[in-house]
């Protein structure tokens, strides 16, 4: 077969260390645009990005060569590094060492979509580490959010 091709859909999650509310209101569709471009830069589609205070969610169609880890690091880094630069958050800020990602079917895509984006809706009655928590129960424990992986 000359041609490679992969149809890889992933659903990122990952926090902020201690899982302190960083990402403001205000600087959020900023920092979700950006992301979103950082993703193209790394040749995935995005899909849908949003999140709260303390954390982000991606969903993208990953390509055929990028590692998730690799992909995962380069966005921390490079966003990490974005904020501060843009005074977006505190000069100490940084994102948790752990994230989640979990297998997307194409059926799921818009589903998976509309629940990134009532990110504000949702957190209104459930904190960070209950979502994960619920992933977890989903997805046959993943192990995301243990203690000690801020």
């Amino acid at each position: 077969m000359p041609h490679a091709f992969a149809d890889i859909c992933v659903h990122l999650v990952f926090g902020t260390r201690s899982r302190q509310p960083s990402l403001g209101p205000e600087m959020r569709p900023r920092l979700h645009a950006w992301l979103a471009g950082a993703v193209r830069t790394a040749a995935c589609v995005p899909y849908q990005v949003g999140g709260h205070a303390d954390h982000v969610h991606i969903l993208l169609r990953l390509h055929r060569t990028q590692t998730i880890s690799d992909l995962v690091q380069d966005l921390k880094v490079s966003s990490a590094r974005w904020m501060k630069s843009m005074l977006l958050v505190d000069p100490d800020f940084h994102w948790q060492v752990g994230y989640g990602a979990f297998s997307v079917s194409r059926s799921a895509l818009p589903r998976v979509a509309g629940f990134i984006a009532r990110q504000e809706e949702i957190h209104a009655s459930r904190s960070f580490r209950e979502e994960m928590a619920w992933f977890e129960s989903r997805h046959g424990g993943t192990g995301f959010s243990r203690p000690g992986d801020d």
